[in-house]
């Protein structure tokens, strides 16, 4: 960045270090805040619901949704199930031939 380009306006370089530094600790703060009420939101219902396949399952329909969505490469959600079809089918296979790989280098 050239150091001898001017802003069409003036700024204060003290006032604007402030802001951000304020602003960004602002921001940080709320990101810890929101993280800690998930961790207490989590701890609280652990024992009653299978937490890992809970949070599993709201991270999928939330890609779900969010391909759905997409402006320029949205999908139905009929037609994301049918493509993840294809791709756990494609990926069991890979799975069950990577086992009978080491099945065979083993028994070697």
């Amino acid at each position: 960045m050239p150091d001898q380009l001017t802003l069409p306006f003036a700024i204060a370089k003290e006032a604007l270090a402030e802001f951000l530094d304020r602003y960004y600790a602002a921001f940080e703060d709320e990101i810890n805040r929101l993280k800690e009420e998930q961790r207490q939101c989590k701890a609280l219902y652990q024992d009653a619901l299978p937490m890992r396949a809970v949070l599993t399952a709201l991270k999928v329909v939330r890609a779900w949704h969010t391909l759905e969505a997409h402006v320029k490469e949205s999908l139905s959600l009929p037609h994301q199930a049918y493509l993840e079809g294809i791709v756990m089918a494609h990926f069991e296979a890979q799975v069950a031939a990577t086992a009978r790989g080491i099945e065979d280098l083993t028994a070697e």
